[in-house]
């Protein structure tokens, strides 16, 4: 192994400024889904009723109550003190209860998660530890708290409705999202990851988290074991004639409800949960808000008094451990770690998608999006740290281009707000969501710029295996599940849409991973399962094929011709792989047309719009009129654009009905004008023309990848509004940084107690 450096935790880090994280905090608004919830309460609810409930209450119960949510408070930086100790920071607990103090009131100011990292990031940089520290801290904490919660929250809920309805006609979407979830966790671990890189997870868990977890949880069982304390002694004083294991599965999942990372300390989904589920066990939805709102002042004022306490507390600085010490002791490079995990969870979970509805539209959430936000604000910190920005990226005036359509972006919301107000769809979907790309960007930046070559290969790996499992499940419901009764799956299409909930996009996330896959790069399986290839290759063409998208089949056809011209293209794997897509649709063909069981498969065999019947008619006319009027937009805003959102404020007033522009350039002409899109344009061009100036880098891997996952976007964006696609900006952040650029200053393998690399040889490529 060699000789061994203190790494990024056990070693106080220099250079690291906080004011880019400050600044980056403050300048959100977080505030919007809280604001609209309690609203919401405000108008469904009587407050004349709720003002009653809440005045009836008795002093002794809310005293009670208070103690309990300050036991929990006070178990909190019990648990972040044990877990510092536990991971290397030997800081004394009046320090941790300190700091675990502020970070809560940074939860209440941003979401719970990134308030508090983001808190306990510039305390730990001052006291001389690893800022990514703190993502580790309080990623471990809210993992297990959430589990514990999820768990008994189904167990609630099994209790007051006496059954969990995870039918295939009614909640088929549950039963969905699991066998899909554990289908990718499967083949993204077992195919994904190399055996060296699964023996070194293994040991990772082992060693280093096992610890802290398992203590983490015991503490945790005592944190929710006060707060139910305390939701049992304030319900029971505004209910009547109600048992009590009612009222205690009512408060853990009012519990579950409030932890989930969409609010602000759980304002607005606790009151709204509460009301609902009081509602259920025969009490007024006025108590459950009555209960919810005393929960969530006490909590508050627990936090304050907690804050306000320990800053009359001695505090001191904790020892920073010698080398010798380090040699022999558990190390954990955060850094490396996050970027690992970050590496595992965007690669699987960018493929899921969940649709929220507004007013005024539809807002996509990813269940990768925490881990890109994690990932940006780690890279945020490195490249503070190393003050290496400008060489970041093999493309020359890559961070300005990334500037300029930041501006257009700003400077068409604004001139939108002027002109018809602010939408939740320009705000949240469009301002917000290019934030959001962003950061994926800058995660892939994090994988390549840290880990390596090594990094972006596992990471593209992942993300070609995770497609290809959601293939094989889809297959199998569609082709197997009616003849074991699953034939009644509420299928929403009869093409493919895997788990973004439409055909067009969850081809866009194929050809992707096709255009990783084919680019030359290790990236398909591991070594050692080469016969696999032409395999994973045949799923990711079928998933195209049934998507019934011809779009993508366009777009797959001028990927592949891309590919023949740079000399990247396996014939050889490709040619097996259309042989074995080929037999698929054959069989199927025969099972659904031949009469072996005519009408009972939920999918097309041929995509209907290929064999000239058009079965999605309205989906065309409405493409058709989004075109039409995306581009009389654009002729009376030539220039500057009819701003962010307008054209969906367009369509909600006219027609009441949400409706894009199928066409990203176009929506890109209409809302920020002329101006606006050459400013984007700045974007692809320096891609494209970094690749022409020098052949020999268009014909690496990583750079063919970038390319043809461009030129696939490109196409499909032509019918299609794709641009906001997360996956596409993550592997062009990841293909377009250096390679461990910043190696010097985060060179330490993430090692186990046995020792050994988080990669091996066979997958460097630095």
């Amino acid at each position: 192994m060699g000789d061994m450096t203190p790494d990024l935790v056990t070693r106080p880090c220099q250079g690291i400024e906080t004011q880019g994280i400050k600044l980056f905090a403050e300048r959100l608004a977080p505030l919007a889904v809280t604001v609209g919830l309690i609203l919401v309460s405000l108008a469904v609810f009587d407050m004349r009723r709720l003002a009653t409930v809440l005045g009836g209450v008795p002093p002794a119960a809310v005293a009670l109550a208070f103690g309990l949510v300050l036991a929990n408070t006070l178990l909190s930086c019990v648990r972040y003190h044990v877990l510092l100790r536990d991971l290397g920071v030997p800081q004394p607990f009046t320090t941790s209860l300190h700091n675990n103090a502020v970070s809560l009131l940074g939860g209440l100011v941003f979401f719970n998660f990134f308030g508090q990292s983001l808190s306990r990031s510039a305390l730990l940089r001052r006291e001389g530890w690893s800022p990514a520290l703190a993502f580790v801290v309080t990623g471990i904490e809210r993992a297990v708290a959430f589990a514990l919660l999820a768990a008994m929250a189904v167990a609630g809920a099994l209790f007051i409705f006496g059954s969990m309805s995870v039918g295939l006609d009614h909640g088929g979407e549950l039963v969905y999202l699991v066998v899909n979830g554990l289908a990718v966790m499967l083949a993204g671990f077992s195919i994904g990851l190399n055996h060296r890189q699964r023996h070194l997870l293994r040991g990772v868990i082992r060693d280093k988290l096992a610890r802290p977890v398992l203590r983490a949880g015991a503490i945790t069982i005592g944190m929710h074991a006060a707060m139910i304390g305390a939701y049992l002694a304030l319900a029971m004083a505004v209910v009547h004639d109600v048992a009590l294991p009612d009222v205690l599965a009512v408060s853990v999942i009012i519990m579950f409800a409030a932890s989930l990372p969409i609010s602000f300390a759980g304002w607005g989904v606790r009151e709204l949960s509460a009301a609902y589920a009081f509602s259920m066990i025969g009490q007024s939805s006025e108590a459950g808000l009555a209960m919810a709102v005393m929960i969530g002042v006490l909590s508050l004022t627990g936090v304050v008094a907690f804050a306000l306490m320990s800053t009359y507390l001695p505090t001191g600085r904790g020892s920073v451990p010698t080398r010798d010490k380090l040699r022999t002791s558990l190390r954990i490079d955060c850094v490396r770690l996050l970027s690992w995990g970050i590496v595992i969870g965007c690669g699987m979970l960018v493929l899921f998608q969940v649709q929220l509805p507004t007013e005024s539209g539809i807002i996509n959430v990813n269940l990768a999006d925490p881990f890109a936000i994690m990932g940006a604000l780690t890279m945020g910190a490195v490249v503070i740290a190393n003050r290496r920005w400008r060489t970041l990226w093999q493309v020359a005036g890559f961070n300005r281009a990334l500037c300029v359509f930041t501006i257009v972006i700003a400077t068409a919301f604004f001139h939108g707000w002027t002109v018809f107000g602010v939408t939740h769809w320009a705000l949240y979907n469009r301002l917000l969501g290019w934030l959001v790309l962003l950061s994926y960007v800058f995660t892939g930046a994090l994988v390549t710029s840290v880990l390596g070559r090594a990094g972006l290969m596992t990471m593209c790996r992942v993300y070609v295996i995770a497609n290809a499992a959601l293939v094989v499940v889809e297959l199998l419901l569609r082709f197997v599940g009616p003849f074991f009764g699953l034939g009644t799956l509420a299928w929403v299409w009869d093409a493919f849409y895997g788990m973004v909930g439409n055909p067009n996009a969850y081809a866009t996330l194929l050809l992707l991973a096709l255009a990783a896959a084919l680019s030359g790069g290790p990236l398909v399986v591991r070594k050692g399962c080469a016969a696999l290839s032409p395999v994973v290759l045949g799923l990711l063409l079928l998933g195209v094929w049934f998507s019934a998208s011809r779009a993508a089949l366009v777009a797959l056809g001028c990927v592949l011709a891309l590919y023949r011209y740079l000399g990247v293209l396996p014939w050889r794997q490709l040619g097996h792989a259309l042989g074995i897509a080929a037999i698929v649709i054959g069989v199927g063909y025969l099972i659904r047309h031949v009469g072996l069981a005519q009408g009972i498969i939920t999918m097309y065999i041929v995509p209907p719009k290929l064999s000239g019947v058009d079965m999605l008619t309205q989906v065309q006319v409405d493409r058709r009129l989004s075109v039409q009027e995306g581009w009389r937009m654009w002729w009376s805003h030539p220039l500057m654009g009819a701003g962010l959102g307008a054209f969906m404020h367009q369509q909600m007033v006219t027609t009441g009905i949400p409706l894009v522009i199928h066409n990203s350039f176009l929506w890109l002409l209409a809302e920020v004008g002329l101006v606006g899109f050459l400013g984007f344009m700045v974007l692809p061009v320096s891609i494209v023309r970094a690749a022409w100036v020098d052949p020999a880098l268009r014909r690496e891997w990583f750079v063919a990848t970038a390319l043809g996952g461009l030129l696939a976007m490109v196409v499909v964006s032509l019918a299609h509004d794709m641009l906001y696609q997360r996956a596409f900006w993550l592997l062009l952040g990841a293909t377009l940084a250096r390679a461990r650029h910043y190696a010097p200053s985060v060179k330490h393998t993430l090692t186990t107690r046995h020792g050994g690399r988080f990669y091996d040889r066979t997958d460097r490529r630095d």
